[in-house]
């Protein structure tokens, strides 16, 4: 099941908010070990297609 709620925190104000991401979205916002990994691994500076390969590897890992 993915993720659905997510607390949120600002200067002054924190809340917890319920949103439903599409699973490119949710691939973009994760930061966990897999997904940084994954960065690691498909980021190229030089080349902007490290984008569309990072997205296929993070949905194979799910």
């Amino acid at each position: 099941i993915p993720k659905r709620q997510y607390f949120v925190v600002q200067p002054g104000v924190a809340r917890m908010v319920n949103v439903s991401f599409p699973p490119d979205i949710l691939a973009v916002l994760r930061s966990d070990s897999v997904a940084q990994y994954a960065f690691s691994r498909t980021y190229s500076a030089d080349d902007d297609s490290w984008k569309q390969r990072y997205l296929e590897e993070i949905r194979h890992a799910v």
